[in-house]
């Protein structure tokens, strides 16, 4: 995958090992209720952005977390507080949850700049 179409493949790599364990974090943490996990903003429209400290590159924007669920309700926010905290250390970048949504309100969105960004623009 390419989230930062001007960082290195090594790069990318790496950034593609965090999401995948903060996507199985998140699944085990709301367990059946969650349906997925949509990366948005510029890291999952492939145009992360990146600076690089001592030849070492890292995020220098947040990564923008959708989750669909079945129960909005059921997602308990101290849950997504401590994944935010393990893993915004380690990607060198804050950790955004977006409010989570159902199946049914995607079928409903508004055509906003918003949700067609994300619509156009993101990794599942």
């Amino acid at each position: 995958m390419i989230y930062a179409t001007h960082g290195s493949k090594r790069f990318n790599r790496w950034l593609h090992g965090y999401l995948e364990s903060i996507a199985a974090d998140l699944a085990l943490a709301l367990d059946e209720n969650l349906a997925g996990v949509v990366l948005g903003g510029g890291f999952g429209r492939g145009e992360g952005s990146l600076v690089r400290i001592n030849n070492v590159e890292i995020p220098y924007s947040a990564l923008h977390f959708t989750l669909i669920v079945h129960r909005k309700n059921s997602v308990k926010s101290h849950l997504l507080e401590s994944i935010q905290q393990k893993y915004e250390p380690l990607v060198k970048t804050h950790l955004h949850f977006h409010p989570p949504l159902t199946r049914r309100d995607i079928r409903h969105w508004p055509h906003t700049l918003k949700w067609q960004d994300l619509l156009r623009g993101h990794i599942v």
